[in-house]
């Protein structure tokens, strides 16, 4: 209702949808009509009111409505006053469903996915989500009031089909509730070595690691030693072993096209072998006399270094067997 008090002569009343003046009836019907109401107060003024009545739409749940109060003045003059502007609060069934994917198209394991599903109906309706396992076989899962479903850490398991199902029951039997969405992960399964953890081979021998890799894309393979890239393919020749040479071998598999999709296996290879002996002869010179000496230069291997000592005596070196 929109009123308009103490005027004369008795003011007039517009009404206006989203700055649009409405041309309105007193007439009434099913749509759009108003009652207007003038009294004439002991003072001899006049008030009117005018009290709108229509039938809302769902395209008018974001209009905004205002009334205008219009009223003469002296010398010809017309004065102006408007009411504060209004909306209404409607309530209205679903009538579209949207069930869409929010993260990114390509997912891989380990990734989190959510899924949001909305209905255009006011006030917002509950949301039951399904994982589709057959034709008459659904999975159960939680059921939100804000529409997301969120997948955490996914593995190729939660690859598959899932449906939203909107809980409106003011809607009619013709609109479909519900909609579906699949989704699939991409995976890289265990990296498979040969052999495996632990090798020891003798120094000088030669060396064969194999790796492989499967998963939803044919992944490329690397090998790396520490830091130092050793290799690509399937298979890692080490030729002559030296003690060197031993260490942590790490065959990682990659999607090059899929961001962070990889996983790693490694072998730690150990060279055993008798210890390596460079001898060199060095000079000493002192204020008394000059001593010349041969040291013994060793590289053993862990095993063969536990099984020996050294011991000095006066200008030379020795080693002894424990």
């Amino acid at each position: 209702m929109c009123t308009g008090k103490n005027g004369y002569p008795a003011p007039t009343i517009h009404w206006y949808k989203d700055g649009q003046f409405l041309n309105i009836t007193t007439e009434h019907n099913k749509e759009l009509y108003e009652v207007v109401r003038t009294v004439k107060e002991a003072s001899g003024l006049y008030s009117r009111s005018s009290m709108l009545y229509m039938r809302p739409k769902k395209a008018d749940k974001n209009s905004i409505f205002q009334c205008k109060v219009s009223y003469k003045m002296p010398n010809g003059k017309v004065g102006m006053e408007e009411s504060e502007p209004f909306n209404l609060t409607l309530h209205y069934y679903t009538e579209n469903v949207q069930f869409v994917l929010d993260s990114p198209k390509v997912i891989k394991e380990g990734d989190d996915v959510q899924l949001r599903c909305q209905g255009d109906g006011f006030p917002q309706p509950e949301y039951s989500f399904f994982k589709v396992k057959g034709p008459d076989d659904l999975l159960d899962l939680p059921t939100t009031t804000d529409g997301i479903l969120l997948l955490p850490q996914v593995t190729k398991a939660d690859s598959g089909t899932y449906r939203c199902q909107v809980l409106d029951f003011y809607s009619p039997s013709e609109v479909e509730l519900e909609k579906d969405v699949s989704i699939f992960i991409h995976y890289l399964d265990p990296v498979v070595l040969n052999p495996t953890k632990v090798v020891k081979v003798n120094r000088s021998e030669d060396l064969q690691l194999n790796c492989s890799g499967s998963g939803s894309n044919l992944p490329t393979l690397s090998w790396k030693k520490g830091r130092q890239q050793m290799g690509s393919g399937k298979t890692l020749s080490l030729q002559g072993l030296t003690y060197p040479m031993a260490g942590t071998y790490i065959c990682e598999a990659s999607v090059p096209s899929i961001s962070g999709l990889k996983r790693n296996e490694s072998v730690q290879v150990i060279v055993e072998g008798k210890p390596e002996v460079d001898i060199q002869q060095t000079i000493i010179q002192d204020h008394e006399q000059t001593v010349a000496y041969t040291p013994g230069l060793f590289r053993p291997s862990s095993s063969a270094r536990d099984q020996m000592e050294h011991t000095w005596w006066g200008g030379s070196r020795k080693t002894l067997g424990k």
